[in-house]
């Protein structure tokens, strides 16, 4: 093959993979339909009886800590869903701004992939009593948290 086809050839080659990877990313809300909502419920309400928090008016709140900010993301479920970094970012941005924009601290900082991929890799196995911590200091700065 003459080296422009090659050339063409393989630009094409990219082109494509880069398309096809596109297209097949999640909008957010799907995602949280596909690995949220089963828990959280489609209204981000939880469920009391099964210990998952509601997520409404208060979920926000967690972004005034940083280590509760990195929490929101090394909660097993959510680290472990099987999609990107990318697209975990861009549900956790989405789950933020549609479940707790009231009380998101002004200067938020969206996540985005780089974050996700680190606080992935560094998941506590003791999220139930982080969690607990987490409450008890929001609390103390006068912020609601559902305990649910």
């Amino acid at each position: 093959m003459p080296k422009s086809k090659t050339a063409a050839f393989l630009l094409g080659l990219v082109l494509t993979s880069f398309a096809v990877s596109s297209q097949s990313r999640q909008k957010p809300e799907i995602n949280y339909l596909q690995f949220c909502q089963g828990c959280h419920r489609a209204d981000g309400s939880g469920s009391r009886s099964n210990d998952v928090p509601d997520l409404r008016g208060s979920v926000g709140n967690f972004l005034y800590l940083k280590e509760g900010r990195d929490f929101l993301v090394q909660v097993a479920g959510v680290a472990q869903a099987p999609i990107s970094d990318v697209e975990l970012a861009e549900l956790m941005n989405w789950t933020l701004y549609k479940f707790g924009a009231s009380e998101m601290p002004d200067l938020f900082v969206p996540y985005d992939a780089e974050e996700v991929r680190k606080l992935r890799m560094n998941r506590p196995t003791n999220t139930s009593i982080i969690r607990n911590n987490l409450v008890q200091k929001l609390m103390k700065m006068n912020k609601d948290i559902s305990t649910e």
